[in-house]
């Protein structure tokens, strides 16, 4: 059984142009990254691995932050995505009780997992159950991922207008705060294989906030048609003269642009995401992830997540 329309669809006719999933498919690859090294970093822990303050500090935040943004996604799909679909699709669509089962399984992966890191914290020699909590829900989300991209994808292209799909990608920004949406925009920067995945995901940043469909003073019921930009955005996106190329330039001033957008929910946390990693995107993934993510995570977090320890003797 699904639940109730977050808003009103109109289902895809023949001859209109196919809604495009790349961007839910890059979503998918950064969570699914995101609990394979997840996994990785707490059984490096297990095996005996010493960690220093820095490093312990860093896989916590980046843990947390991995959790919180697979029960995040998992609940839009069960809230949004599939009322959308169930509505588009009628008697063609997909059978999404199964995938809704997963849910129910992932979530209580994730209460484990979350207790199991809250352990770790306190406790290291409780790194091998956190390392088996943790290897289980990426094995578990890497099948559901697979089923839903083979299943459900279709029909989105088949039956779910661009516009719709469009408006639930609206709905997911509008489900983050400012550390969220910088951790979660760097993190799929980080996923992105070619720099035209890269391009398009910043390209469409601003878009996926909901700017466009959002009526001035309407942003969650405040006042918001004069609102001036983030603070620190403008700030985060200068540099000293010769800094920044032309191209990467041109983007930090679309963060800027993106900032000062009256009636959006999330405009300054993807504005000062994208200032944040703008322009290390357009030349290094990891770059990306290692500056925008230390909003979320600590400061060279990233870096410190990724580089093994030696296994104490």
């Amino acid at each position: 059984m699904t639940a109730p329309l977050p808003f009103p669809v109109t289902p895809r006719r023949p001859g209109d142009p196919e809604a495009d999933v790349a961007r839910l498919a890059l979503a998918h690859r950064a969570l699914r990254d995101g609990c394979r090294l997840l996994a990785d970093v707490a059984e490096e822990a297990a095996a005996g691995a010493v960690w220093s303050p820095e490093r312990r500090r860093a896989v916590l935040g980046f843990g947390r932050a991995v959790l919180r943004e697979v029960r995040a996604h998992t609940a839009r799909e069960d809230a949004v995505l599939w009322p959308v679909v169930a509505a588009c699709a009628g008697a063609h669509g997909v059978d999404l009780e199964p995938l809704t089962e997963d849910h129910a399984v992932l979530r209580g992966l994730l209460v484990r997992a979350g207790t199991a890191l809250a352990g770790s914290a306190a406790d290291p020699a409780a790194a091998p159950a956190l390392a088996a909590v943790l290897r289980e829900l990426a094995v578990v989300f890497d099948e559901h991922v697979e089923e839903e991209e083979r299943e459900v994808f279709p029909v989105l292209r088949r039956c779910v207008s661009v516009r719709d799909l469009a408006r639930y990608e609206a709905v997911c920004a509008r489900g983050s705060g400012l550390r969220q949406a910088a951790f979660a925009l760097a993190w799929t920067a980080d996923a992105c294989r070619t720099p035209a995945e890269r391009a398009g995901l910043l390209a469409a940043t601003p878009r996926r906030c909901g700017c466009s469909s959002v009526p001035p003073g309407r942003a969650g019921g405040a006042a918001a048609t004069s609102s001036p930009a983030a603070p620190g955005v403008d700030d985060a996106t200068k540099a000293p003269p010769g800094a920044l190329s032309a191209p990467k330039a041109a983007q930090a001033r679309a963060a800027r642009a993106a900032a000062s957008q009256p009636g959006c929910p999330v405009r300054s946390a993807t504005a000062t995401a994208t200032a944040r990693c703008a322009s290390a995107a357009s030349r290094s993934p990891r770059a990306a992830a290692r500056r925008a993510s230390s909003v979320a995570v600590g400061p060279k977090a990233m870096r410190a997540v990724s580089v093994p320890q030696t296994p104490s003797r």
